[in-house]
């Protein structure tokens, strides 16, 4: 790169080509080093020294509006912002849809979450709820999902080898993947297993059988025959 006296510093353009490479390496692959809130602090402060959001999309090729996606996260509470930076939550999705509700929601909900009363998938069902009703106060959306956690959403119906897991021990299995809390019903009678989960852990079953690379249904027959 060439600079002469009426561009930048080389000090400038030391730190402008680092500020280039951060957001090119980190909105061009699947994982990036930076959580959500870094990149919006790189994304201004190379927009500051380029003089806009415009050059500074070209010099990267990425569209102006991509680059305010990333800054959507400098709309979010402070509480709200702690869930991006600590990478809770940490895709464009949902940071748009988290920054689309009103503060005092966005503190709400995001309190929720950093309590631990709360996970991530239903932050993002109580965000679902609240674009299809938005009349209604986080407070009682927050009550809704918290009911719905009683409620068995998924049965699974497997068939065991004679003998192989009792009751106790087919929850214990699974309480481990989803949580206690998540087992809504454990039996067998004879040589089929039924396990019932909250809507919570179904998610959480979906969650760690793509972890594992495997289907839903080869991770329950895994659990189910442990020891088989």
């Amino acid at each position: 790169m060439t600079v002469d006296h009426t561009g930048p510093t080389p000090a400038v353009s030391e730190k402008w080509l680092e500020l280039i490479a951060k957001i090119i390496a980190n909105t061009r692959r699947r994982r990036r080093k930076l959580n959500l809130t870094e990149l919006a602090e790189v994304i201004e402060e190379a927009s500051a020294l380029l003089g806009g959001l415009v050059p500074l999309a070209e010099t990267v090729s990425l569209s102006e509006e991509m680059l305010r996606e990333f800054l959507l996260v400098k709309k979010l509470v402070p509480r709200a912002r702690e869930l991006v930076r600590s990478r809770q939550i940490d895709s464009v999705d949902a940071v748009r849809s988290l920054s689309q509700l009103r503060p005092q929601d966005q503190e709400m909900l995001a309190e929720a979450v950093i309590s631990g009363r709360f996970t991530t998938d239903d932050a993002r069902a109580a965000i679902a709820f609240m674009k299809a009703m938005p009349e209604t106060d986080m407070g009682t959306i927050l009550d809704m999902i918290d009911q719905s956690r009683n409620i068995v959403e998924y049965v699974a119906e497997v068939v065991v080898p004679p003998a192989t897991v009792g009751p106790e021990s087919l929850r214990e299995r699974f309480a481990d993947i989803v949580g206690e809390e998540n087992v809504r019903t454990a039996t067998v009678e004879g040589r089929v297993a039924l396990i019932g989960l909250s809507a919570a852990g179904r998610r959480r079953l979906q969650m760690e059988a793509k972890r594992r690379r495997m289907t839903k249904r080869a991770l329950i027959h895994e659990l189910t025959h442990k020891g088989a």
